[in-house]
Parts: structure tokens; sequence; C-alpha cells
């Protein structure tokens, strides 16, 4: 790459909800379907669920067992700690 093409190298993306909804899938080929999402719950081990207290984000690494039945996800969260403590205080952002 030449000293003027870098600087002509392409502009951030735009991120702006005006111009991305948060709701539309930003890489369509990389959408899945139901079945292919059951399947990979039935078959991973670990989820990583992301959390925030004010601006601080939290990624928390935990094991999860899937019931495809009820279709529900249970978490395994210990007692202490960022994750239960962000559960107990936010409530809105788990699913129980």
């Amino acid at each position: 790459m030449t000293e003027s093409q870098r600087g002509k190298a392409s502009m951030p993306k735009d991120y702006s909800l005006e111009k991305t909804p948060a709701n539309k899938q930003r890489r369509p080929q990389y959408a899945r379907d139901d079945a292919w999402t059951r399947a990979f719950l039935l078959r991973a081990q670990v989820a990583y669920v992301a959390t925030h207290w004010d601006e601080q984000p939290f990624l928390h690494p935990t094991l999860y067992w899937y019931d495809p039945g009820q279709q529900k996800i249970f978490f395994t969260l210990i007692v202490w700690g960022e994750s239960a403590l962000i559960v107990n205080v936010m409530p809105r952002y788990v699913w129980r």
C-alpha cells in the first residue's frame, strides 16, 4: 500500500443506530436458522454472558444446560462476585 493509498483506506464503519439498526443482522451471510441454533446449544459447553454496570462492560464465561423440550437455557452462577451482584441488582438483564 502506497502512502497516498494509506490515507484513503476504508473509513471506519458507522455504527450509529440511524445507519445500522440494532435489530438488523449486520452480516446476513452468517445468519443461522433455529435448527442450527438448537444443535449448537446442545453441543456447546460454555456460554459468555455480557452484562454491564453503569458504563463498565463485563463478559462472564459460565457453564449452562439447554433443555430442548422446554427450549430453555439454564446458567450456572456463583453466589458472590460481579456476576451475582449484577444479577441481583439489575435483574432486567437476566432471563429467569
